[in-house]
Protein backbone atom coordinates (compact mmCIF):
# COMPACT_ATOMS: atom_id res chain seq x y z
CA UNK A 1 0.00 0.00 0.00
CA UNK A 2 1.60 3.17 -0.85
CA UNK A 3 1.81 6.07 1.55
CA UNK A 4 -0.85 8.44 1.96
CA UNK A 5 1.45 11.56 1.58
CA UNK A 6 2.26 11.30 -1.70
CA UNK A 7 -1.92 10.36 -3.10
CA UNK A 8 -2.24 14.19 -1.65
CA UNK A 9 -0.70 15.99 -4.02
CA UNK A 10 -1.37 14.10 -6.80
CA UNK A 11 -5.49 13.98 -5.55
CA UNK A 12 -5.22 17.64 -5.57
CA UNK A 13 -3.76 18.28 -8.75
CA UNK A 14 -6.35 16.09 -10.20
CA UNK A 15 -9.02 17.42 -8.46
CA UNK A 16 -7.66 20.86 -9.22
CA UNK A 17 -7.03 20.20 -12.91
CA UNK A 18 -10.39 18.40 -13.43
CA UNK A 19 -12.67 20.22 -11.16
CA UNK A 20 -11.43 23.61 -11.29
CA UNK A 21 -12.64 24.13 -14.97
CA UNK A 22 -16.03 22.38 -15.02
CA UNK A 23 -16.53 25.42 -11.86
CA UNK A 24 -15.43 27.80 -14.03
CA UNK A 25 -17.04 27.04 -17.29
CA UNK A 26 -20.28 26.13 -15.23
CA UNK A 27 -20.39 29.49 -13.55
CA UNK A 28 -19.95 30.83 -17.54
CA UNK A 29 -16.42 33.02 -15.84
CA UNK A 30 -15.50 33.69 -19.14
CA UNK A 31 -17.23 31.43 -21.81
CA UNK A 32 -16.46 32.10 -25.25
CA UNK A 33 -19.13 30.17 -26.51
CA UNK A 34 -21.73 32.71 -25.62
CA UNK A 35 -24.47 33.20 -28.18
CA UNK A 36 -27.24 35.31 -26.69
CA UNK A 37 -30.47 34.20 -24.91
CA UNK A 38 -31.73 30.72 -26.15
CA UNK A 39 -33.00 30.94 -29.33
CA UNK A 40 -32.33 34.67 -30.05
CA UNK A 41 -30.01 34.26 -33.02
CA UNK A 42 -32.48 31.60 -34.66
CA UNK A 43 -35.03 34.42 -34.72
CA UNK A 44 -33.12 37.26 -35.61
CA UNK A 45 -32.26 35.37 -39.03
CA UNK A 46 -36.10 34.47 -39.70
CA UNK A 47 -36.82 38.19 -38.84
CA UNK A 48 -34.01 39.75 -40.69
CA UNK A 49 -33.98 36.96 -43.81
CA UNK A 50 -30.14 36.26 -43.03
CA UNK A 51 -27.42 33.83 -42.21
CA UNK A 52 -25.55 35.10 -38.50
CA UNK A 53 -22.44 33.75 -38.42
CA UNK A 54 -20.39 34.87 -35.20
CA UNK A 55 -17.49 37.02 -34.96
CA UNK A 56 -17.07 36.95 -31.11
CA UNK A 57 -18.85 35.57 -28.03
CA UNK A 58 -18.04 36.04 -24.03
CA UNK A 59 -19.96 35.38 -21.09
CA UNK A 60 -18.57 36.88 -17.57
CA UNK A 61 -20.61 34.95 -14.90
CA UNK A 62 -20.88 35.39 -11.25
CA UNK A 63 -16.96 35.78 -10.05
CA UNK A 64 -15.88 37.85 -13.20
CA UNK A 65 -18.52 40.20 -13.59
CA UNK A 66 -18.16 41.69 -10.05
CA UNK A 67 -14.79 41.67 -10.33
CA UNK A 68 -15.03 43.55 -13.68
CA UNK A 69 -17.64 46.02 -12.11
CA UNK A 70 -15.63 46.50 -9.22
CA UNK A 71 -12.80 47.64 -11.34
CA UNK A 72 -14.96 50.01 -13.38
CA UNK A 73 -16.01 51.49 -10.47
CA UNK A 74 -12.56 51.99 -8.69
CA UNK A 75 -11.12 53.57 -12.38
CA UNK A 76 -13.62 55.76 -12.63
CA UNK A 77 -13.71 59.74 -13.15
CA UNK A 78 -15.37 61.63 -10.28
CA UNK A 79 -18.26 61.96 -12.66
CA UNK A 80 -18.98 58.94 -13.29
CA UNK A 81 -18.23 57.35 -9.98
CA UNK A 82 -21.45 58.61 -8.14
CA UNK A 83 -23.10 56.35 -11.59
CA UNK A 84 -21.06 53.39 -10.88
CA UNK A 85 -21.93 53.00 -7.40
CA UNK A 86 -25.15 52.00 -7.60
CA UNK A 87 -24.42 49.67 -10.71
CA UNK A 88 -23.55 45.76 -9.66
CA UNK A 89 -23.23 43.61 -12.48
CA UNK A 90 -23.51 39.67 -11.89
CA UNK A 91 -23.26 38.40 -15.63
CA UNK A 92 -22.53 39.71 -19.17
CA UNK A 93 -22.69 38.03 -22.17
CA UNK A 94 -21.77 39.71 -25.58
CA UNK A 95 -22.42 38.00 -29.12
CA UNK A 96 -21.55 39.82 -32.12
CA UNK A 97 -22.85 38.13 -35.30
CA UNK A 98 -21.83 38.81 -39.39
CA UNK A 99 -24.91 39.66 -41.25
CA UNK A 100 -24.36 37.25 -44.71
CA UNK A 101 -26.86 36.24 -47.29
CA UNK A 102 -29.13 38.84 -46.82
CA UNK A 103 -31.78 39.97 -49.25
CA UNK A 104 -31.97 43.57 -50.17
CA UNK A 105 -33.86 45.13 -47.37
CA UNK A 106 -32.47 46.19 -44.63
CA UNK A 107 -35.11 45.46 -42.50
CA UNK A 108 -36.39 46.83 -38.97
CA UNK A 109 -36.46 44.91 -35.78
CA UNK A 110 -38.83 43.67 -34.30
CA UNK A 111 -38.83 43.03 -30.33
CA UNK A 112 -42.12 40.83 -30.46
CA UNK A 113 -40.12 38.35 -32.49
CA UNK A 114 -36.97 37.97 -30.25
CA UNK A 115 -38.30 34.91 -28.87
CA UNK A 116 -38.15 36.86 -25.35
CA UNK A 117 -41.60 36.29 -24.20
CA UNK A 118 -42.84 38.46 -21.08
CA UNK A 119 -40.19 41.08 -21.66
CA UNK A 120 -40.64 44.69 -22.26
CA UNK A 121 -39.19 46.91 -24.51
CA UNK A 122 -37.01 50.40 -22.89
CA UNK A 123 -35.72 52.02 -26.17
CA UNK A 124 -36.28 51.79 -30.07
CA UNK A 125 -34.28 53.69 -31.47
CA UNK A 126 -33.27 53.72 -35.48
CA UNK A 127 -30.82 56.43 -36.88
CA UNK A 128 -28.33 56.71 -39.75
CA UNK A 129 -29.55 52.90 -40.89
CA UNK A 130 -28.63 51.21 -37.72
CA UNK A 131 -30.62 50.30 -35.18
CA UNK A 132 -31.10 49.66 -31.49
CA UNK A 133 -33.50 47.56 -29.35
CA UNK A 134 -33.24 47.81 -25.32
CA UNK A 135 -35.11 45.23 -23.71
CA UNK A 136 -36.10 44.53 -19.75
CA UNK A 137 -37.88 41.23 -17.96
CA UNK A 138 -39.66 42.75 -15.14
CA UNK A 139 -39.07 41.37 -11.70
CA UNK A 140 -42.00 40.24 -9.30
CA UNK A 141 -40.21 42.06 -6.22
CA UNK A 142 -39.69 45.33 -8.76
CA UNK A 143 -36.79 46.88 -10.09
CA UNK A 144 -34.84 45.77 -13.19
CA UNK A 145 -32.29 42.91 -12.99
CA UNK A 146 -32.20 41.57 -16.73
CA UNK A 147 -31.86 43.59 -19.86
CA UNK A 148 -30.72 42.92 -23.52
CA UNK A 149 -29.58 45.25 -26.16
CA UNK A 150 -29.52 44.07 -29.66
CA UNK A 151 -27.88 46.48 -32.23
CA UNK A 152 -28.11 46.19 -36.11
CA UNK A 153 -26.55 48.15 -38.77
CA UNK A 154 -26.90 45.80 -42.27
CA UNK A 155 -23.77 44.25 -41.38
CA UNK A 156 -23.39 43.38 -38.03
CA UNK A 157 -25.42 42.33 -35.03
CA UNK A 158 -24.02 42.77 -31.87
CA UNK A 159 -26.40 41.13 -28.43
CA UNK A 160 -25.68 42.23 -25.11
CA UNK A 161 -27.29 40.52 -22.17
CA UNK A 162 -26.36 42.37 -18.81
CA UNK A 163 -27.34 40.88 -15.34
CA UNK A 164 -27.61 42.33 -12.01
CA UNK A 165 -29.30 45.48 -10.33
CA UNK A 166 -29.67 47.85 -13.24
CA UNK A 167 -32.37 49.93 -12.17
CA UNK A 168 -30.04 53.27 -12.71
CA UNK A 169 -28.34 51.68 -15.82
CA UNK A 170 -31.45 51.68 -17.86
CA UNK A 171 -32.95 55.24 -16.66
CA UNK A 172 -29.73 56.56 -17.91
CA UNK A 173 -29.94 54.60 -20.85
CA UNK A 174 -33.83 56.07 -21.61
CA UNK A 175 -32.81 59.45 -20.73
CA UNK A 176 -30.16 59.36 -23.64
CA UNK A 177 -32.48 58.07 -26.21
CA UNK A 178 -35.07 60.84 -25.30
CA UNK A 179 -32.24 63.27 -25.56
CA UNK A 180 -31.98 62.00 -29.17
CA UNK A 181 -35.76 62.27 -29.71
CA UNK A 182 -35.74 59.03 -31.81
CA UNK A 183 -37.31 56.43 -29.24
CA UNK A 184 -40.31 54.84 -30.44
Amino acid sequence: VPPLSGWGAAMKNTILAGFLPMMLAGSGCGLAFYRGPAGMEGALERQLDCDLNRDFGLKLGFILAPLASSIVRKTADTGDEEFLKGLHIRKVGVAVFHVENQGNNVRRLDPGKLGLSGWDTLARVKQDGEQLLVMSKPEKSGGIRNVVLVTYDGDEVAIVRIKGDLDKLVQAAAEAAAREGKSS
